[in-house]
């Protein structure tokens, strides 16, 4: 489990493009939460944080929220919005951590 300060290669594949990118972890709190930090150049150009938070919903159950906030000057420009909308990626990454946890 990454540490908060510690930064991250991530790739992201969706509809055939490619995105590379090094985000700051920002929380990583083992079976609870991870959060991290991405950014385009200087703050507020292009800022994403990107969020997974697991809670217990009852005996052997538990609920995995994704979420994902832009934020930045970049954001209102209509081709890097279309470029930010990785909904695809994040929905095959649901399924497959979903198998994974349901066959363990």
């Amino acid at each position: 489990m990454p540490e908060r300060g510690a930064v991250l290669r991530n790739v992201i594949v969706n509809n055939g493009s490619t995105m590379r990118f090094r985000p700051t972890v920002r929380a990583a709190v083992p079976g609870r939460e991870l959060r991290w930090l991405g950014r385009l150049g200087l703050p507020g150009l292009l800022d994403g944080e990107h969020s997974f938070l697991i809670e217990e919903t009852g005996p052997g159950s538990v609920r995995l929220t994704q979420a994902e906030t832009f934020t930045g000057a970049l954001v209102a420009v209509p081709f890097v919005r279309r470029k930010l909308d990785v909904h695809d990626a994040s929905a095959a990454m649901n399924s497959a951590l979903r198998q994974r946890a349901e066959h363990q």
